[in-house]
């Protein structure tokens, strides 16, 4: 004999979509100046993406041939799109999972200082402009903070091009070294479509005093670092992402 729950009569009719619908229009009204990005039920504005449709297209002509036939699904899907799952998706998410989480215990740090300029500089971006998400900020600041630093450790900056960027030493000119890493970075952002100016994130160099002072808890407090960092720095290094 089965027993109904009695809490699904509770549920009102239509309570997914009409109560959602109702929550977005009653937002969008007392806020006309927000955009709304819709996760709750769909958008349905845009086409199906061509990756999507080729892929259905081919799972149907599988199942029209004995030789790729697949039959009815077992109850946790296919082992050939779970572990396609698995390949292209979970192990990338899982793998920068543990690196985020890595990187903020201080394992990776190995006793050394860290420094966190760039960050503190980006987080007033970020705080700004709500579109800025922090990777992109970082990537526009990294290579002007770079520059700007370099001289007081040169020799920080080329071990770090040697090691991760496979650059030759040049010991006459290790500044050289320092740049050619500094640079390879730079590229490597761009090579993922990822900005390396504030210009590209619509920065108005209006603001740069403001993010500044913002930046430095209105003078009260400076930035540690390979060069610590007071105002005017902050704003000069504002102005080179430019």
């Amino acid at each position: 004999m089965f027993k109904i729950n009695d809490n699904y009569q509770k549920l009102p009719g239509s309570y997914l979509f009409s109560t959602i619908a109702k929550k977005v229009n009653a937002y969008s009204a007392a806020n006309p100046e927000k955009q709304i990005i819709r996760l709750g039920i769909g958008d349905v504005t845009q086409p199906i993406a061509p990756a999507i449709i080729d892929a259905m297209h081919k799972a149907v002509d599988e199942m029209g041939h004995a030789e790729t036939f697949h039959g009815y699904a077992p109850d946790l899907g296919y082992d050939f799109l779970r572990n396609a799952i698995v390949a292209n998706d979970y192990k990338a998410r899982a793998s920068i999972m543990w690196a985020g989480t890595i990187s903020h215990n201080d394992l990776t740090g190995l006793g050394r200082s860290v420094f966190m300029a760039v960050h503190q500089m980006e987080h007033e971006l970020s705080g700004m402009d709500e579109k800025i998400a922090h990777g992109a900020g970082l990537s526009a600041l990294w290579a002007s903070w770079a520059r700007y630093v370099y001289e007081n450790n040169v020799s920080r900056f080329a071990q770090y091009a040697v090691n991760v960027w496979n650059i030759e030493m040049d010991f006459e000119h290790p500044e050289k070294t320092a740049l050619a890493g500094i640079k390879a970075t730079e590229d490597y952002f761009k090579s993922l479509n990822m900005p390396t100016s504030l210009r590209e994130l619509n920065v108005d160099p209006a603001s740069f005093e403001e993010l500044a002072e913002k930046c430095t808890n209105h003078g009260t407090r400076t930035l540690a670092g390979i060069k610590v960092l007071d105002k005017p720095d902050i704003i000069e290094i504002y102005k080179m992402a430019y």
